[in-house]
């Protein structure tokens, strides 16, 4: 007897419509997945900074700078390490760390850090703490930094050689939650030297004028985070309007750089507004 008779005819397959309400649905899954999946994406930008007086030495002098990291239920340490990868991969001469590590509970500072750990750049790896650094923990994240092998700019600077010349890179404390002093943070640098400042929050610029400070680096705005299609935030923390959101932007001859970050605080969504390592290149003025 064939087998087929052995084992009966087999059903004929069907293919069975969805249900109409999973169709109609399907377009608001998607519209509500794409601010979720733009969080994830990550764009590396690469501005062009002017400024007089750079030592020659100094010319192309690449520096990537991150910020607004938020290690915590929105940042995996998987995903932290993988933008450790990314960011080494960019072959920086400085990387430049802009606070806000961790997010929302103090167990996440080891980790953000031992990952930081592997950062790595010829000329140093700087950092300043942000608002959410100080809340969660700021004594912690100083240690755990130090254990990491990156030094701390809060409140103080060093200075970078480069074929007998120099420039000095210094950072002050966060203005929300610690005691900014850019004063401190410039003593014994010369009158005519260059120095770069990381701040984490940019606002703090409108307060201080030095003219030793060429240029300012800064996060904390998110860039909004959840933007119009015409760029503009809907939500905007800075006190500044648009000036400092993003980007770059001038005071006083003084060039200002606002990241808008790489990770999110709730909601963790991102629209018109993706994440960004950028890879700022200095050029003489």
């Amino acid at each position: 007897m064939p087998l087929t008779g052995l084992l009966g005819r087999a059903p004929a397959l069907r293919w069975r419509r969805p249900p109409g309400v999973f169709l109609a649905l399907l377009p608001l899954v998607a519209v509500a997945a794409l601010p979720v999946w733009e969080a994830q994406r990550l764009h590396i930008t690469t501005p062009v900074v002017q400024i007089p007086g750079l030592p020659p030495a100094f010319a192309g002098l690449r520096i990537a700078f991150l910020a607004d990291i938020h290690r915590g239920p929105f940042m995996s340490e998987r995903r932290l390490a993988r933008l450790v990868h990314l960011t080494n991969g960019q072959k920086p001469d400085v990387v430049a760390l802009g606070g806000d590590y961790v997010h929302r509970n103090r167990r996440y500072i080891p980790s953000v850090w031992r990952e930081m750990g592997g950062l790595h750049a010829p000329l140093g790896v700087y950092a300043v703490l942000g608002n959410h650094d100080h809340w969660e923990g700021a004594e912690l994240s100083l240690r755990a930094m130090g254990h990491a092998g990156i030094t701390d700019l809060d409140n103080r600077h060093v200075r970078l050689e480069r074929n007998g010349q120099t420039i000095v890179i210094a950072g002050v404390d966060d203005p929300w939650a610690g005691h900014p002093d850019l004063p401190a943070a410039l003593e014994g640098v010369g009158p005519n030297e260059i120095a770069i400042v990381l701040c984490h929050n940019p606002d703090y610029v409108e307060q201080v004028h030095d003219p030793r400070a060429k240029l300012w680096l800064s996060g904390h705005t998110h860039g909004g985070q959840v933007c119009l299609p015409s760029g503009r935030p809907v939500v905007n923390i800075s006190r500044y309007g648009l000036r400092y959101v993003s980007g770059l932007a001038e005071r006083e001859g003084m060039q200002i750089y606002t990241t808008r970050g790489v990770g999110t605080v709730t909601p963790p969504v991102r629209v018109n507004c993706p994440a960004e390592l950028p890879i700022i290149e200095l050029q003489p003025g």
